[in-house]
C-alpha cells in the first residue's frame, strides 16, 4: 500500500487496482501506470469485496480497508470500532491488538472499553494529534 508519487510497472492484464475510492482496471493488454497525488493504493490481491468478508476478522479487515481508502476515515470508525468490541467479547480468551484507526484520545477510550489488550498508535502520535499526557491518561484508565 503506497500513496504520493508511485511508479508501477502497470497492473497486470485483467488485474484491478484500488486507487482511493477508485477502481482502476486494465484490459487484455499490460499497461504502464503513473499516479500522482496521494491516495492509498490496494492491489487486487488485498481487495476484499462485502460478500467475501464472512468472518469477524475477514470484516475487520475490510473495515480497515475502508478506513485506508476513504477520503475521511472518521465515516468508518463507529462500524470498525464496533467489530473490534464485537470479536473481544465473542472470544474473551484470546487477546486482541489492534492497529489502525487511531486518531484521537477518544478512539483510545473506545478500544480500553472495548476491551483490547494493546493498541498501536502511530501516525496520530507522530503528527501530535495524541501526546504524552493522553497516553498517561489512558495508561492510568486501564492499567
Amino acid at each position: 500500500m503506497r500513496s504520493g508519487l508511485a511508479r508501477h510497472g502497470g497492473p497486470k492484464p485483467g488485474e484491478r487496482r484500488l486507487i482511493g475510492e477508485c477502481v482502476l482496471a486494465n484490459s487484455v493488454r499490460r499497461a504502464t501506470v503513473v499516479i500522482k497525488g496521494k491516495r492509498p493504493i490496494i492491489r487486487e490481491k488485498k481487495h476484499l469485496t462485502a460478500e467475501q468478508a464472512n468472518t469477524p476478522a475477514k470484516r475487520i479487515y475490510l473495515s480497515i480497508l475502508l478506513m485506508y481508502t476513504s477520503r475521511d476515515a472518521r465515516e468508518q470508525h463507529a462500524t470498525y470500532f464496533s467489530l473490534v468490541r464485537d470479536l473481544v467479547r465473542s472470544s474473551p480468551q484470546i487477546e486482541v491488538t489492534v492497529g489502525g484507526g487511531i486518531a484521537s484520545k477518544a478512539d483510545l477510550f473506545a478500544m480500553a472499553d472495548a476491551g483490547v489488550s494493546a493498541v498501536l498508535v502511530g501516525s496520530a502520535l507522530h503528527d501530535g494529534r495524541i501526546g504524552a499526557a493522553e497516553i498517561a491518561e489512558i495508561s492510568r484508565r486501564v492499567c
